[in-house]
């Protein structure tokens, strides 16, 4: 087949990528309406103020993932992942993994551009994190509520739920 610019065929989607994905989206049955969409934000808007579109301390989502000036966060993101992993008492990471990549036709379907990595690399990036986000969230959770008392009588309840301690981590 001969490559044009007119065609999405090129070096970084090869024919096969587009069979296997074009497979995976009928194969499935992905339900196009209820998906969240992650676009590209247009170079003519991010042209303006690139910091404020492109990711500087922590690489997420495949888009930005090998990003090698984001990769000195990784360590801390793993110790993020394994605390979330811990007090929300999922299984091992391998099982964690498998159960997303379940989800891998919905996944891709989700995203603008095509992504160009296997499964097994895109269900370990969204595993770690979205247990890093996790573990983030809790985390000003709970630095907020030592900032203002009054509020954590409300989420007392979500306490109960997930522990925590003086790291601020998810802690159970």
């Amino acid at each position: 087949m001969s490559s044009s610019s007119t065609s999405i065929i090129n070096q970084s989607l090869s024919e096969e990528q587009w069979v296997k994905h074009i497979r995976d989206a009928l194969d499935h049955g992905i339900d196009m309406d209820n998906l969240v969409s992650v676009h590209c934000v247009p170079e003519s808007i991010s042209s303006t103020k690139p910091e404020a579109y492109i990711p500087l301390h922590v690489a997420l989502g495949p888009y930005h993932h090998f990003r090698p000036q984001l990769y000195q966060m990784e360590n801390p993101k793993l110790a993020a992942a394994r605390r979330a992993r811990v007090a929300l008492k999922l299984p091992g990471f391998d099982r964690t993994a498998g159960l997303l990549q379940a989800q891998e036709a919905k996944i891709r379907a989700s995203y603008q551009l095509y992504l160009e990595v296997g499964t097994d690399t895109l269900k370990w990036i969204m595993t770690i994190d979205s247990l890093f986000l996790l573990d983030l969230l809790y985390s000003y959770k709970h630095k907020r509520e030592k900032m203002d008392p009054d509020k954590s009588a409300n989420v007392r309840n979500e306490e109960d739920l997930i522990g925590d301690d003086d790291r601020g981590g998810l802690y159970r």
